[in-house]
């Protein structure tokens, strides 16, 4: 079996596309809105309720932007940017006030409210990274805004800044962290913030966590880290090994699937080796050092086979694995099943016969030829036909006879009777009469007299 937490090849996490306080006040699911925080939104109503007076009487600055207008390259943009002020916030705070006192009883937005709340919204996020930082600069500035508008425009403005310029997010993160209207709303800006910059430049986004590693402890979780260890595996996996040490992820097994899973070719999976191999050299530790090994080694034969039987077997016979390294390649039954490559399922089968030592090939490939068997009896069977009577095939006939036993005993019976007599061809007939029906107990009886079973 496969361990669980070595299952399969994990991405990162994905990001959030959506500011925060505004996903808080809103949904849109496909063309709709849908209000799924009543308590808040009316403890907001409270809240504003000077302000959404204030805001019956200012300039309709929401309203002259159109959904059409390119806001990204406008002078008139810009003018209206340098006009923010409470006002425009208290606005943009009252269309939400007005939404709820004028939604039916069902909860339901007029399509006119729908479509302002859904221009407002949109305009923020088509600002570009100049425009938000001048926002979030006079936001910051001005002595009217109350705590609850300003938490609220930096929980979208920040976000959307962070997917903009990352650096630019994380350089003034120091200074906006307490003004949020929530940790979650913080923890957002870090990770997209770190997952963006880890696509040009992991190495600046590992710095940026070590330099903050204490003051933002509560911020930055295990998934940013193995982000940017992902990235940067992507690129030179030198670098993601150096990373996973400095960064101190604690989900090992991840953060080393990471960085072999991000190999596709040949020179690739080279490249991860040697990686892998100088890594090591440096670990003191024996446990953490054969640990760490084990897991790249099996995330290797995991995934390694996906380039193709011939392909592989070429890359092993480059790679000259030492008896350690090789002996955790195979450590794992199964490993070079492929579903998708039922005609490479052979091959690999027989590999595993010329390569393994005697026992351990035999145990291999009863695994292997078991879940072959279970996918698609008709190409074992013919497989079974074409090869020689080796140690192999003697393998692979008693995880056929026993594994088509589970459907018709009878005909694994037929094929269990082809092995030598010996060990092998008593307990698969064992194993056959173990899975004998239940329903057929004289069956089940004449069999076992037959073959001596008891």
């Amino acid at each position: 079996m496969i361990p669980a937490a070595l299952k399969s090849c994990e991405g990162s996490t994905n990001t959030m596309k959506i500011p925060f306080a505004l996903a808080a006040l809103m949904l849109v699911p496909a063309i709709g809105i849908f209000w799924h925080d009543y308590q808040r939104l009316e403890d907001l109503k409270a809240r504003h309720a000077k302000l959404v007076a204030a805001a019956s009487s200012s300039v309709a600055f929401f309203d002259s932007l159109s959904p059409g207008d390119e806001v990204r390259h406008t002078s008139q943009a810009q003018e209206h940017l340098r006009k923010i002020d409470n006002q425009a916030v208290a606005r943009l705070l009252g269309s939400y006030q007005t939404a709820i006192a004028r939604r039916d009883i069902s909860g339901v937005l007029d399509k006119p409210l729908k479509q302002q709340l859904i221009d407002q919204h949109y305009w923020i996020t088509e600002l570009t990274g100049t425009q938000l930082k001048l926002l979030i600069a006079q936001a910051l500035e001005s002595k009217d805004l109350s705590k609850e508008c300003l938490g609220i425009l930096l929980d979208d403005a920040v976000f959307m800044l962070a997917e903009d310029d990352p650096q630019a997010a994380l350089a003034i993160l120091d200074r906006v962290v307490g003004l949020f209207t929530s940790a979650q709303s913080a923890q957002s800006v870090v990770q997209v913030s770190l997952n963006q910059l880890a696509k040009e430049d992991p190495q600046a986004a590992a710095s940026w966590i070590m330099s903050h590693r204490d003051s933002f402890s509560k911020l930055i979780t295990d998934n940013d880290k193995l982000d940017i260890i992902t990235q940067a595996a992507n690129r030179d996996p030198k670098l993601a090994f150096a990373l996973f040490q400095d960064l101190e992820t604690t989900d090992m097994n991840r953060a080393i699937s990471n960085i072999v899973c991000a190999a596709k070719t040949k020179e690739h999976y080279t490249a991860v080796f040697g990686a892998l191999r100088d890594h090591l050299v440096k670990i003191t530790d024996e446990t953490e050092r054969k640990e760490i090994l084990n897991t790249a080694m099996f995330q290797i034969a995991a995934a390694l086979p996906e380039i193709g039987c011939e392909a592989t077997t070429h890359w092993l016979a480059s790679a000259q694995f030492t008896p350690a390294e090789f002996d955790a390649f195979t450590n794992v039954h199964g490993v070079f099943y492929r579903h998708d490559q039922n005609n490479e399922n052979g091959k690999w089968a027989e590999w595993i016969g010329d390569n393994l030592p005697k026992e351990k090939a035999k145990s291999h490939i009863e695994s292997h030829i078991e879940r072959w068997t279970e996918d698609d009896y008709q190409a074992v069977g013919k497989w079974l036909t074409s090869i020689p009577d080796d140690p192999t095939k003697q393998a692979a006939v008693y995880a056929y006879a026993t594994t088509v036993a589970n459907g018709d005993p009878e005909v694994g019976a037929q094929w269990a009777m082809t092995l030598p007599p010996g060990n092998d061809r008593h307990r698969a007939l064992w194993q056959i009469h173990y899975k004998w029906p239940k329903g057929d107990p004289e069956g089940a009886a004449a069999f076992a007299k037959e073959h001596g079973i008891k």
